[in-house]
């Protein structure tokens, strides 16, 4: 089997390349608004503007909230978020679900140093949530509920107007993780929320930049100390370059056109694969997916050997709960555990996520090596057995 002649790309769900044009602003900003949008001068009124707009851009994209504050990514946009509301509202309580991201994971122990339970809830074996243990959940009193609305490891895309709905009844607030959705999925049902986190890097914008969008009647107190930037929530010099390199990155994100035209490409693979790998196990909702990620079980492959054995070959891909699942002996962590999966298929996950930049020909040339891959791996783990 050999390398595969130019090296294909199919981790979009970790990072996406700097589209040219968020670059090409971003280089414009450099040079014409370098001064810090703090400082009472012409300078400083030509950063600030830049930001301003870089706010009413994001707001545009995602149709509704009522402001923008920009933070270092999604996971900071997720603590802000979460336990900003938590701390913000008065709430003694936060729930999440049992698959969400690492930042919420992190952000909902630091809740519970501070004083603040925390409760996990279920979902079913597609990875979604179990509104009627969410809605018990709830009948403890008001909590801020922290929900992924895209699962970065099986796609799953949350029912959010019913989730909304039994968050509101109970005079709890709501925050979606849009990490993996912002630019991809309509956001109609994600406005039904109260505040959002996304994220810079997975949209073709620039590493180090998110937002947290935040609606009109939120309560929110910053869960880290320093100045007054960002309404007192974020703290440090503005990043301008990078608020207005993540607002090109938005603008350009219509997930009305973008949408089907990842999904295209996401299904192109998953044909290709199946087609030779008939007993592969697609993960997640088959309906209600972010377009752009495929994740599987792979019956007697185990992750993290596939991804590396296609790393040589110039496909680059990831595990889904695999590493969460070696790095926890007890075999708990991971989206696939708490959707049923055993500990050995949990570990043969495997996740493909595609871009814009994911030519068809490209996935037609990796398809293949990964189908053989999976095929000569199989019988070096069955000879070890």
């Amino acid at each position: 089997m050999s390398r595969i002649r130019t090296q294909v790309y199919l981790d979009h769900a970790a990072t996406s390349p700097m589209l040219a044009k968020v670059q090409d602003v971003m280089r414009a900003v450099e040079g014409e608004a370098f001064g810090n949008a703090s400082s009472a001068h012409w300078a400083g009124d030509r950063a600030l503007a830049v930001l301003d707009s870089a706010r009413r851009a994001v707001l545009g994209r995602f149709g509704g909230g009522d402001r923008v504050i920009f933070t270092s990514g999604a996971t900071e946009s997720n603590l802000i978020g979460l336990l900003g509301t938590a701390l913000g509202e008065g709430f003694d309580r936060i729930v999440v679900s049992a698959i969400e991201h690492e930042s919420v994971n992190a952000a909902a122990r630091l809740a519970e140093r501070l004083g603040i339970s925390v409760e996990r809830c279920g979902v079913d074996e597609l990875g979604r949530l179990d509104l009627e243990e969410l809605n018990w959940r709830l009948s403890g009193g008001p909590a801020a509920v922290g929900v992924v609305h895209a699962s970065n490891e099986v796609g799953t895309v949350q029912p959010v107007a019913q989730i909304a709905e039994l968050v509101h009844a109970r005079g709890s607030r709501l925050h979606l993780d849009l990490a993996q959705s912002f630019g991809k999925v309509a956001m109609t049902e994600a406005r039904a929320a109260d505040t959002w986190g996304i994220s810079g890097h997975k949209i073709g914008g620039p590493k180090g930049i998110g937002a947290l969008i935040i609606g009109s009647d939120v309560r929110l107190e910053s869960p880290i100390g320093g100045g007054s930037q960002e309404d007192g929530l974020r703290h440090g010099t503005h990043n301008v370059a990078g608020a207005a390199g993540l607002a090109c990155a938005a603008v350009e994100n219509d997930p009305v056109v973008i949408g089907p035209e990842l999904q295209a490409r996401a299904d192109h693979l998953r044909s290709a694969i199946a087609y030779d790998v008939p007993d592969i196990r697609w993960t997640g909702d088959p309906e209600n997916r972010a377009p752009h990620l495929v994740s599987a079980i792979v019956p007697g492959v185990p992750g993290e050997m596939l991804v590396a054995s296609l790393d040589v070959l110039g496909i680059a891909a990831s595990v889904g709960s695999a590493c969460a699942a070696r790095k926890d002996p007890s075999g708990k962590a991971g989206a696939l555990r708490a959707m049923g999966a055993s500990k050995a298929d949990a570990v043969c996950s495997v996740r493909f996520s595609v871009g814009l930049d994911t030519a068809s020909s490209e996935i037609s040339s990796a398809a293949p090596l990964i189908t053989e891959t999976i095929h000569r791996l199989r019988e070096v783990v069955s000879a070890q057995v």
